[in-house]
């Protein structure tokens, strides 16, 4: 027998979005929009939160993921990054563990391959979405506050 309440507890405190109020806790997938109990969503990487998309939809989309991987060519031994511009050394130097170097970016909506980027980079445009304009309303924040930010940092270090 599962123990709900316990289950409820603990997910409650890894997703604050789940609906409440139901015998059985559910979620909504960010992707097929269905709302589904909890036990349909995995955990994100050993994270204390689950997943944003269900089991069948995460597996549908790893399966496509690799299928990219079968038909586009690898990138070639100097590649880099085209938003980092790191290469292959300076991405293990600094993430030595990490099972593959390079993602198959794809546009979520139509499928389609865009290019190869590092993971760190395929996690930051997946933060914002894909969306262009969230990017570039984080890159006008950081123009117009970053600088304030490290001199506010730079006071409070010599008081």
């Amino acid at each position: 027998m599962i123990k709900w309440d316990l289950i409820k507890n603990n997910v409650k405190n890894m997703n604050s979005h789940l609906i409440d109020g139901l015998d059985d806790p559910t979620k909504i997938c960010g992707i097929c929009n269905k709302s589904l109990p909890i036990t349909m969503f995995g955990k994100d990487g050993g994270a204390k939160y689950l997943r944003y998309e269900c089991k069948p939809c995460a597996r549908k989309q790893a399966q496509h993921v690799s299928n990219l991987k079968r038909t586009v060519f690898a990138p070639s031994e100097n590649y880099k990054c085209p938003i980092c511009n790191r290469n292959k050394q300076d991405i293990i130097k600094n993430n030595p563990n990490k099972k593959g170097i390079w993602c198959a970016d794809h546009d979520h909506k139509s499928g389609k391959f865009r290019g190869w980027i590092c993971h760190k980079c395929n996690l930051g445009l997946g933060n914002f979405s894909d969306d262009p304009e969230r990017l570039d309303r984080a890159k006008q924040y950081l123009e117009t506050n970053g600088q304030i930010s490290r001199t506010t940092v730079q006071l409070h270090t010599l008081q």
